[in-house]
């Protein structure tokens, strides 16, 4: 559990799919699903969804009413995070993903609504202050805790 009164984390970032994944593939243990969301991302985009695909299948809250979109999951492991980094250096952020969410072995532990451009990354306030902060340092961000409503204690759901 984490040690603040708060619900959630905010870490700004530029552009999460250049250093934020990176720095959670670093910094959080065990097995984490990456739920990623988007109606048609760029085959390279797909190719490496599919590469590092995870078997586990969660169900989340969707942050698109139209177009349909598809949900893509993939493990976080370091050369997913700088793959897609990679990715991201010669593409907008936009082609590769709109939405992502990320599941440890109990539940939603970080949301980024509008994950390409400037954006708000939400991480939750159960995992350990100290860690959400090197997360933040990775990222040249500072961490905020804020009471941003996520139920972050509702167990994950399978498809």
């Amino acid at each position: 559990m984490g040690s603040s009164n708060f619900d959630s984390w905010s870490i700004p970032v530029d552009n999460i799919a250049n250093g934020l994944l990176v720095a959670m593939a670093k910094w959080l243990k065990g097995e984490i699903t990456l739920c990623f969301e988007h109606a048609f991302p760029l085959p390279a985009a797909l190719e490496l969804f599919s590469k590092h695909s995870s078997p586990a299948r969660f169900v989340p809250e969707r942050d698109t009413l139209s177009p349909h979109t598809h949900l893509y999951y993939c493990k976080l492991s370091h050369a997913f995070a700088e793959a897609l980094a990679q990715l991201a250096s010669s593409h907008d952020a936009g082609e590769l993903f709109w939405h992502l969410k990320a599941y440890d072995s109990q539940r939603m532990i970080l949301c980024v609504h509008d994950a390409y451009g400037p954006s708000t990354t939400w991480i939750s306030g159960l995992l350990p202050e100290g860690l959400i902060r090197q997360i933040a340092e990775e990222c040249q961000a500072e961490a905020t805790g804020e009471n941003a409503g996520i139920d972050w204690h509702r167990p994950r759901t399978m498809t």
